[in-house]
């Protein structure tokens, strides 16, 4: 199984084949969760971060490493010193593993989502089938793949990738796929600026007009907007769970 996710900018497809591929060779004749991670290129804040250990396999110029450990999401100056030490990568988010190994890990780690899984099988094609899903699912406890099991496991294997990465979860991310106007701003629709420096600004469907402002994001769409410090940006999930409560 190969789990990825949506909002991920992979342009060297041939690069990340190669990876995936040798993941699954390596996993021929090894019992592992695999997670790809990326080697950092810059200091960031907003991603949890894997110590690489030991050197177990290299396939094709691929190199398996053991999981020292997970950290969440550092401080600019510990981000700043992982980059320094070379033996950190980014968590992608992006896994390879058995089928059985994953059940296996999420009986012993999470066992009130696997014993709901496996009341929800012994419904399935029934005329029960949705009642149960809709109860069960209801009752899952809100958490990563991450937290729940690879944290605690000792399976765990990451493959540093080869390929270029990037991941479009947060705005920031336009700096680096749009490339910097002659004012370091990142503009998507429509924008008549004077003394803005450092911004990024995406309009669905208004005109935003701007004066004397720097490292702000500013977002219109949807009938809404956002105004936020670049800083912040990353942070987003506080202000959206406080728009839904108002």
């Amino acid at each position: 199984m190969v789990v990825l996710a949506a909002d991920h900018l992979i342009t060297d497809r041939e690069a990340f084949s190669k990876t995936i591929t040798c993941s699954l060779k390596f996993l021929a004749s090894n019992d592992y969760l695999i997670t790809i991670g990326i080697k950092p290129t810059r200091a960031e804040t907003g991603y949890g971060y894997i110590e690489l250990g030991e050197k177990l396999e290299c396939i094709d110029n691929e190199l398996f490493y053991s999981v020292k450990r997970f950290v969440e999401k550092p401080t600019l100056s510990v981000a700043t010193g992982y980059l320094k030490t070379g033996q950190y990568c980014w968590n992608s988010g992006i896994f390879v593993w058995r089928n059985s190994t994953i059940q296996k890990s999420l009986a012993l780690y999470m066992p009130d989502l696997w014993n709901g899984l496996m009341c929800i099988n012994e419904r399935l094609g029934s005329e029960e089938e949705e009642k149960v899903i809709r109860r069960e699912f209801s009752k899952f406890e809100r958490i990563s793949i991450d937290y729940g099991v690879l944290e605690k496991s000792s399976q765990v294997v990451v493959v540093p990738a080869n390929f270029n990465w990037d991941d479009v979860g947060t705005w920031n991310a336009l700096e680096r796929i749009y490339g910097l106007d002659e004012s370091a701003n990142v503009v998507v629709g429509k924008h008549v600026g004077r003394d803005t420096r450092g911004c990024i600004i995406f309009s669905q469907d208004r005109l935003v007009a701007t004066w004397g402002i720097k490292d702000l994001v500013i977002v219109q769409a949807e009938g809404m907007m956002l105004v936020c410090h670049k800083e912040k940006a990353p942070h987003l999930k506080e202000i959206v769970n406080l728009v839904e409560k108002e």
